[in-house]
């Protein structure tokens, strides 16, 4: 198929000279006062020369380089990747791309995720609890994430925070753990007391806080669990309820508390730092 490009050179004579070059695949070319040298189609991009250069200090390739050279390297180095790259002064700088930029920096991620309902764990699981073990005794709380490290320097850091109420109950303290886990193994974990007070509805808010450093390249399941460890009673059909209302002693609903004011969130920053 044959293709007309059109040129037109605009020259005007009276004390001095003033030139424009448009080159277009349009029937009708259009005129630009502001430009030059004018490129206009909406189908055809501008090609570069494609040259492969040495390295940034390059100066023989392209011989005598001038300030405001532009081409595009082909011959990616330890100086100078392949993109587009301009010279100044005395050496060739790259026009950095999301991807080729993004090795060079520390990489962020700030995500949040919250309960939806709430979690009733009945009875009592007193004992010790050791970083590194599973999640045998534990009841996960409905708050999982997922995370995929790409770089081996990386930081996962997060805050857990929350409400659980005893159910039933008036005048009795209790005590609950609260853990994350990663990959099923737990990484961070905190006991809580609330002491007793001589009324029914009683509540207690957890915060936990915590740092993972360098976890493996691959993608890694994030839970946060609890467990009850004891209270005044301690009998085998009590029950503390996270993220949610309880009952009082006479069965009707504790009213000083919500599924929203008692939800569960987990806010996490990773940090991948340049290898």
């Amino acid at each position: 198929m044959k293709k007309i490009f059109n040129i037109i050179l605009v020259v005007s004579i009276p004390c001095m000279f003033f030139s424009q070059v448009v080159i277009t695949d349009k029937t009708t070319p259009a005129l630009d006062n502001t430009a030059v040298l004018k490129l206009d189609s909406d189908k055809k991009g501008f090609l570069l020369p494609r040259i492969p250069l040495t390295s940034n200090m390059d100066a023989t390739t392209v011989l005598n380089p001038q300030n405001g050279n532009i081409v595009f390297n082909t011959n990616a180095t330890s100086s100078l990747p392949q993109t587009i790259t301009y010279f100044e002064v005395d050496r060739w700088n790259a026009l950095y791309t999301k991807n080729l930029l993004q090795p060079k920096l520390d990489v962020v991620n700030i995500s949040s995720v919250s309960s939806t309902a709430s979690t009733t764990i009945t009875g009592f699981t007193p004992g010790a609890i050791n970083l590194g073990s599973g999640i045998t005794g534990w009841v996960p709380l409905g708050v999982t994430d997922s995370k995929t490290f790409t770089r081996v320097n990386n930081s996962f850091a997060f805050t857990v925070e929350g409400m659980t109420q005893l159910d039933a109950s008036a005048n009795e303290y209790y005590e609950y753990a609260i853990g994350v886990f990663v990959d099923d193994v737990l990484v961070v974990v905190r006991k809580y007391h609330k002491q007793k007070e001589d009324f029914t509805c009683s509540w207690n808010k957890f915060i936990l806080n915590g740092v993972v450093n360098n976890l493996s390249i691959g993608n890694h399941s994030i839970k946060v669990m609890a467990r009850n460890i004891s209270s005044t009673s301690n009998l085998a059909t009590q029950k503390i309820v996270y993220a949610g209302a309880a009952t009082r002693s006479d069965g009707s609903t504790c009213d000083n508390m919500s599924s929203f004011l008692a939800k569960i969130s987990l806010n996490t920053t990773v940090v991948e730092s340049i290898n």
